[in-house]
């Protein structure tokens, strides 16, 4: 399911700021104060074996960070992401009771691009492995992460608010 501006995905405005469709790209602009916020498509099935890429970027801006969401709860309050910074680090983290736990802490890899250049990220779940692509190649390979099935999505956080995050070619792909 390729995201596109008839996709289905959520769009609108609220404290933190706005969501939505821009230039044929899928947009989170935030506000002045630190947030993050996700989105999946409305009909996004609950997977446990999954494929899920998408190209994220952070224009010229504030800091902040791009993630690709997975085993995302029907509440929306429980979730994984695999993140990436504007300086080249990756990391895994689990949003549940509303604090964040740190599954994979920040590490550099080579594969990423840094600052506002665009990245391609692959996250691949299949019999308890869980596997890290940045760019065609394989950052890392997790196998003690116990992700409940959920949906999948995108995401974007910034510490000190202004940062604006783009994405384009979601795919979510269901692997038997």
């Amino acid at each position: 399911a390729q995201a596109n501006p008839d996709g289905g995905w959520p769009s609108g405005q609220d404290a933190r700021g706005s969501f939505g469709y821009l230039g044929g790209e899928y947009r989170f602009l935030f506000g002045a104060e630190a947030a993050f916020r996700w989105a999946a498509p409305p009909n996004a099935p609950n997977l446990s074996s999954l494929a899920v890429e998408a190209d994220a970027r952070m224009p010229a801006g504030t800091e902040g960070n791009v993630a690709l969401v997975f085993g995302l709860n029907n509440a929306g309050n429980d979730f994984h992401i695999y993140e990436i910074t504007r300086d080249g680090r990756y990391a895994l983290y689990r949003w549940f009771g509303n604090q964040w736990q740190t599954l994979l802490s920040p590490q550099p890899s080579p594969a990423l691009r840094i600052g506002e250049q665009p990245n391609h990220l692959l996250l691949v779940r299949e019999s308890g492995l869980t596997r890290l692509f940045a760019n065609g190649q394989e950052v890392s390979l997790v196998t003690d992460i116990a992700a409940p099935a959920g949906r999948s999505g995108i995401y974007a956080s910034t510490n000190t608010g202004g940062l604006e995050a783009r994405f384009d070619n979601y795919r979510l792909y269901d692997l038997p």
